[in-house]
């Protein structure tokens, strides 16, 4: 709470919890069971996502009373190439707990972030409609940077790095700079569609300090210069 105080006015404080449905459910039940259950225990699988979204809900008045700005969570959804689970068992058996839990951090003035990796883009229309208002994604080559503003620009904001499996792991410097650029001027076209970040353990996947400084200095100097000229 104290720490919180001491950021509160011209920052934007955003509060971690302990929220995920599928990581939760995988680490109860078991990667099999998890993705299993809908199909033979579905009316226990719901009363498990219901006890979990709860808890969440729990964090969420905590956080609250503190005086945070918004709510951060992980729960990686996708594969390299598709979700975890399809779509249709996505829509019946989690949509409406993430829902249950946004719809109550709205109601507590809370703004919703989500970090997912993979192959995500068929579950966004859920999870926005749920309430989600901040996608975190790590990768976004995978699902296509004009693919996702084209369906969802305007609709959620985008919190990214360039992408850490294949620009900003195999590409140069270069490309790194131009793809810092494309994600400003692509999902940047929408107000408040794009938060610039950088990955937090880019030595951990290979970034090299150069291709880290090149992102930075990119997202910053064109993207002020972008910023300026919309207001």
């Amino acid at each position: 709470r104290e720490d919180v105080k001491k950021n509160t006015g011209d920052k934007f404080v955003l509060a971690s919890i302990a929220f995920s449905l599928m990581h939760r459910l995988e680490y109860l039940r078991g990667h099999v069971n998890a993705w299993t259950d809908p199909y033979i225990y579905p009316e226990q699988l719901r009363t498990l996502l219901g006890i979990l979204s709860e808890l969440a809900i729990l964090q969420i008045d905590n956080v609250a009373e503190s005086g945070v700005d918004g709510i951060f969570s992980a729960d990686d959804l996708g594969f390299q190439d598709r979700p975890m689970v399809s779509p249709e068992i996505f829509h019946e058996f989690f949509a409406p707990y993430y829902k249950r839990v946004y719809q109550h951090a709205k109601r507590k003035g809370l703004l919703t972030f989500l970090h997912s990796c993979g192959y995500i883009i068929d579950l966004l229309d859920d999870l926005i409609d749920a309430g989600l208002h901040v996608i975190q994604m790590d990768q976004q080559e995978n699902m296509g940077v004009e693919n996702l503003a084209k369906r969802f620009g305007g609709r959620i904001c985008f919190y990214c790095p360039v992408d850490i499996q294949n620009t900003m792991n195999k590409g140069t410097v270069e490309h790194v700079r131009a793809y810092s650029r494309k994600l400003i001027d692509i999902l940047g076209a929408f107000d408040g569609g794009f938060i610039a970040k950088w990955y937090a353990a880019p030595e951990a996947v290979g970034h090299s300090i150069a291709k880290v400084r090149a992102m930075s200095e990119e997202f910053i100097s064109y993207g002020s210069d972008f910023y300026r000229q919309r207001t």
